[in-house]
């Protein structure tokens, strides 16, 4: 899916706002910070969609909504604020990736909780001119993003900040890029690999004399991720699970025998 991000600056400069903004104590000055930016990215008549949190409901990011409407308003912008999307309580994303955890496609636990009133309230907006934007933080993996995009119908995220991820992701032709990648490092003998820092490569005869475990680690698919994965409201689907316990059980015999061999 092609999600057109604006407003948002790079990971880097924004680092901190990204995640202080979650803390209570400190938010309203971080959204003041940035409030007036992201409202002049926006079209001249916009419905915002703030993204729920793990809680359940939407927080800073409604805060951050109403700064942005009211910073709108006072340059002559119309500019309104819905909040249609709710989330089954869950562990927060970023505590997973901090944890080493790939989040990418998992199920975020997003629903509309009155669909017959959302449509109602989309259809009468877009009819007259308002674009729906979804409201965020940080756009990295995209996850959230693409799950409010497949809910709302709205592509177009306005967010502080977006990470090097994103970008390669969204706003560029990722897809190729990445396959040409992979091309290109394969030609070479490297093995493309992506985790929280992004796309790596290394050496695939360096990569395959490592441990079993280490290659499962590094992969992402070892069995104790997956199992968590699973067990933490089943973020992944029945063929997902089965294939990657049967990956990790495949490279395991493989090591096993190679190395009864040597």
């Amino acid at each position: 899916m092609k999600l057109n991000i604006i407003g948002a600056l790079p990971y880097e400069q924004v680092r901190e706002d990204c995640h202080a903004i979650k803390d209570s104590q400190k938010n309203m000055e971080i959204i003041l910070r940035h409030a007036g930016r992201l409202a002049r990215a926006l079209p001249g008549k916009s419905l915002l969609l703030p993204v729920p949190s793990h809680t359940g409901v939407v927080n800073e990011t409604y805060l951050l909504a109403r700064e942005i409407r009211r910073e709108a308003i006072a340059t002559g912008k119309r500019c309104e604020i819905y909040c249609p999307v709710r989330c089954n309580a869950r562990e927060s994303f970023c505590e997973l990736k901090h944890q080493g955890v790939d989040i990418t496609g998992m199920d975020t636990g997003f629903f509309i909780m009155d669909k017959e009133h959302f449509e109602e309230v989309r259809n009468r907006y877009v009819k007259d001119g308002f674009e729906l934007i979804i409201v965020d933080n940080i756009v990295d993996t995209g996850t959230t993003a693409i799950s409010m995009a497949g809910l709302t119908g709205s592509t177009t995220v306005l967010a502080i900040g977006r990470t090097e991820i994103a970008d390669n992701a969204f706003n560029n032709d990722w897809t190729e890029r990445i396959l040409n990648t992979v091309e290109e490092q394969k030609s070479m003998g490297r093995i493309v690999l992506m985790d929280t820092d992004g796309i790596t490569s290394i050496s695939l005869e360096e990569f395959i004399n490592r441990p079993a475990e280490d290659i499962l680690h590094d992969l992402n698919r070892d069995q104790t991720t997956t199992e968590t994965l699973f067990r933490n409201g089943k973020r992944l689907p029945p063929s997902r699970l089965v294939n990657d316990l049967a990956v990790a059980q495949v490279i395991t015999a493989l090591k096993t025998i190679i190395k009864s061999k040597s």
